[in-house]
């Protein structure tokens, strides 16, 4: 096995959780106020809301949406070859500007964040691997598109067998 197949495979598992919730797809897939009021779109209708690459431009296919979210690997780190590696996950929840709020008081990119904050702090992923909030920082890709980055710490070998 390769030394980075691990934290590859951890970032699909991840996707895939985030995919997984119903008020996420909402977000993404539905541009009114009342979205979480809506039917939670298929996996299939949003598919291509979510991408595993950092976005740049947001005009262009596939990033022309409305809302995305993007997961990149921004550091990997290995001390010396006794150390196990660590990488630094982003996820970006990008929004068109005039999407932000939401009914009940809710705005779009910081209620997704904080439902993948939810789903993913300090949880198991993978084979070998735990993952940890560290930060959440706007994220500001041009004047009408923008949202968080949060950065999660994915740790190889995190906790004992028994703790997960």
């Amino acid at each position: 096995m390769k030394k980075l197949d691990n934290l590859q495979k951890g970032i699909f598992e991840i996707k895939a959780m985030i995919q997984s919730d119903e008020d996420i797809r909402k977000m993404v897939y539905y541009d009114s106020p009342d979205a979480l009021e809506k039917t939670a779109p298929s996996f299939i209708q949003v598919k291509d809301n979510f991408t595993v690459s950092p976005v740049y431009d947001a005009t262009k296919p596939p990033f022309d949406k409305n809302t995305i979210i993007s997961f990149s690997i921004r550091r990997i780190i290995e001390e010396d070859e006794a150390t196990l590696l660590r990488g630094y996950l982003q996820i970006s929840i990008l929004t068109q500007s005039n999407l932000w709020e939401l009914n009940n008081n809710k705005i779009r990119p910081m209620h997704i964040s904080s439902l993948i904050i939810d789903k993913l702090n300090n949880k198991k992923i993978s084979a070998s691997h735990k993952i940890f909030f560290t930060t959440a920082e706007i994220a500001i890709l041009n004047e009408n598109i923008n949202g968080y980055t949060l950065t999660f710490m994915i740790e190889e070998g995190a906790g004992l067998e028994e703790e997960f």
